[in-house]
């Protein structure tokens, strides 16, 4: 039938069809398809304006069950789960994957995909390039983390749970669910409803709503209608003091559940939304009875604080955790951080003492964080007295160590820096590599922050060595991504370097212009650095 000529009845005929009344959801999710399909008809004239056929009518209530393991219900299924003998009749890995939707909260398409190389065990996250929502990072809990160490690698398969055939991935764990939940006696529990009893536990065990909520839209989704009141309805008697009674250990897990969650949103560049998730894990970790579990919080509070250029800030939060710091581990970052952060605002002398302090206290952990950290800023104290030799050997030795810990974030930092250290001794060819490297790695953790200075880099090689457009290209696009930061240095300095290529290629008029918003940045609000900048000769060509 033409377009023109379908009508309100047709519609409500096609509505009422067998097949959809079976499957009401199909047939509400049908109706949103159709509705705007016949809107865009209108506008682009293929039918009258105000004819669309689908106004009046209505979508029908979709009875969406919804049902939450109780306490005892999912004791029973995971006794079952972890029964030896279940593995040696069923398939290991769906097995292992049911488990992994028990104790993530992830979609089945998700772990049933799941990679190698998608798993930060010393991280505790994973992290999904293609998830059905795009990129997302998924915190591991203990449980979790044991399950995949527990699962069996095949050196020719980059996936987890492995398929019939060679290099394939699970196809499908429903016929194991089945014979699980028959087991378990839970046969009216879908799949699905796994992801809803993992929101349903954690708010059980004192992560408030909020936290939970944070969760699952990174997941892709706000926590389920109906999630909240459905939990609070079955449970009252025991809750009805919440949140004002909160056990030691439930404050700890909603500490951890905030710190990670932190930890996520800084990575996604919400860094209003780390702050104040970060800030109230903090507060958690102490109601808790573990004030020294909160210098993590502040740490990350500190290098959010540095991103944003705002030194004093940064500052509180590295002596808060230094202060609160009982690990030698945990206080050896803090002072890597102060040490840094000296540089940043060029107080070389107390630079040094905090950083001779932490490798001090790390020396014996190569592969630690602190170790990591501190070599790093030892890296970055000879290269700004320029001994850029040595800059470079200090660096290496970070390098090794952020990529043994598997920390693709401490990795990218390190290369952008070996990347400038190299381009400062002329060897341009191993700082277009770097920067490249260092390009692959930013695009993966989705930080626009880390794109920009990749991009800045390679701006800076590309001038060097006179390929004066493509030069051009990437100022633009370090501009676009550190605007998108709020990174007042890097953004500066990418301005200034787009005007230093304008005066050498004659255009005197745009290389004043953008001198000029490049002065802008550096009076803005919270650039305490800007004097510095202006007077140091190892900036920047242009910084007299």
């Amino acid at each position: 039938r033409p377009l023109k000529d379908i009508s309100c009845d047709d519609i409500m005929i096609f509505m009422d069809l067998p097949a959809l009344q079976k499957a009401q959801g199909t047939a509400a999710r049908t109706l949103s398809l159709l509705n705007p399909a016949f809107k865009y008809a209108e506008i682009w004239g293929y039918r009258p304006n105000g004819s669309n056929p689908c106004h009046g009518v209505s979508k029908k209530a979709t009875n969406t069950m919804e049902r939450f393991l109780t306490d005892e219900e999912r004791g029973r299924l995971e006794t079952i789960l972890l029964n030896k003998n279940l593995h040696k009749r069923r398939s290991p890995y769906g097995i292992s994957a049911i488990l992994m939707l028990l104790y993530t909260g992830c979609r089945r398409s998700e772990i049933t995909t799941l990679k190698w190389e998608d798993i930060h065990l010393k991280d505790k996250y994973l992290y999904f390039k293609d998830s059905k929502t795009g990129t997302k990072t998924v915190p591991l809990n203990p449980k979790a983390i044991s399950t995949l160490e527990n699962v069996e690698r095949k050196s020719d398969n980059p996936y987890v749970f492995c398929g019939k055939y060679p290099g394939t991935h699970i196809q499908e764990i429903r016929k194991a669910w089945e014979a699980v939940r028959k087991l378990a006696d839970l046969e009216d529990v879908r799949l699905h409803d796994l992801r809803h009893s993992f929101a349903s536990f954690a708010l059980k065990q004192g992560v408030d709503l909020y936290t939970v909520s944070k969760l699952l839209e990174l997941y892709g989704t706000s926590v389920p209608q109906g999630l909240q009141s459905k939990f609070f309805e079955r449970d009252s008697q025991q809750r009805k003091d919440f949140p004002y009674e909160v056990s030691s250990e439930s404050l700890l897990l909603r500490g951890e559940s905030q710190f990670y969650l932190g930890k996520l949103l800084r990575l996604e560049g919400r860094y209003y939304e780390a702050q104040q998730t970060l800030k109230t894990s903090a507060q958690s970790y102490t109601q808790a009875g573990f004030p020294w579990l909160s210098a993590k919080s502040w740490i990350e509070l500190g290098e959010i604080a540095m991103e944003q250029s705002m030194w004093g800030e940064a500052e509180k939060c590295f002596l808060n955790a230094r202060h609160k710091a009982d690990n030698p581990e945990i206080l050896a970052q803090a002072l890597a951080l102060l040490g840094n952060l000296a540089l940043y605002t060029y107080r070389f002398s107390n630079a040094q003492h905090y950083l001779e302090k932490s490798l001090k206290l790390s020396e014996s952990s190569p592969n630690s964080l602190a170790y990591a950290l501190g070599t790093l800023g030892m890296g970055d104290l000879l290269f700004s007295k320029g001994d850029q030799e040595k800059a470079v050997v200090k660096y290496q030795q970070a390098l090794k160590a952020f990529k043994q810990r598997e920390d693709i974030f401490g990795e990218c930092i390190t290369r952008l820096k070996l990347g400038e250290a190299y381009r400062m001794s002329d060897f341009v060819e191993e700082a277009e590599q770097e920067f490249e490297k260092a390009l692959k790695l930013s695009n993966s953790l989705q930080s626009s922050y880390l794109k920009g200075i990749a991009y800045l880099g390679l701006a800076d090689v590309y001038r060097i060595t006179s390929q004066s457009t493509t030069s051009l290209d990437y100022y633009d696009s370090a501009l676009k991504y550190l605007e998108k930061s709020s990174t007042l240095r890097e953004t500066g300095r990418a301005l200034r370097g787009q005007a230093s290529l304008f005066h050498a290629l004659g255009d005197y008029e745009k290389a004043a212009k953008t001198l000029e918003k490049a002065i802008e940045i550096y009076t803005a609000p919270h650039s305490q650095d800007r004097k510095s900048y202006f007077i140091s000769s190892n900036s920047h060509p242009l910084s007299s």
